[in-house]
């Protein structure tokens, strides 16, 4: 909780930021690469039908994730869906339904 208070400006500040659109065949590209990059590993990837990617982690560490969604928003990717269950001390389950926007 006092990760999401401390970087609450941030965020806010993305927010008034103009949107970037990415071509939807490089999204599920920058999904897996920033991802990787930020040591978070990927248990499903799902294209769907509207041009949506499904997203499931395996357990990680709470401040990493949202490290990694504020890089992604800051690519142009727009988080529709979050759905984050607690796991083990300090790490969370997470699936997304991601966009590009």
């Amino acid at each position: 909780m006092r990760y999401l208070q401390e970087h609450a400006p941030q965020v806010r500040a993305l927010q008034g930021k103009p949107q970037i659109s990415i071509d939807s065949a490089a999204l599920q590209g920058l999904i897996t690469g920033s991802a990787a990059g930020q040591s978070l590993s990927i248990e499903r990837l799902d294209n769907q039908s509207d041009g949506g990617l499904q997203v499931s982690l395996q357990p990680t560490d709470f401040a990493r994730l949202l490290r990694w969604l504020i890089s992604l928003v800051e690519q142009g990717v727009r988080v529709e869906e979050a759905r984050l269950k607690r796991a083990e001390k300090g790490l969370v389950s997470t699936r997304l339904l991601l966009r590009n926007s």
